[in-house]
């Protein structure tokens, strides 16, 4: 799942996930827009605040990952 699919679907705002992760709302934005991906430490903490509904994967697609 997307990260901004995510935090629509619990009715959250970025800032307030932003909270939850120790991150702010602009990076958040960055996150949902594809303008920045995490480093693997928060996607990890995503993946556990988001109850593992945004997991690794969900940050890179098939074509991004050698085979």
């Amino acid at each position: 799942m997307k990260l901004s699919d995510h935090i629509k679907a619990k009715g959250l705002t970025e800032a307030e996930f932003g909270a939850l992760i120790g991150v702010s709302q602009p990076m958040v934005n960055k996150y949902c827009n594809g303008k920045a991906v995490p480093r693997p430490p928060r996607i990890k903490e995503i993946e556990q605040v988001s109850g593992g509904d945004v997991t690794f994967s969900d940050w890179f697609n098939s074509e991004d990952v050698p085979a």
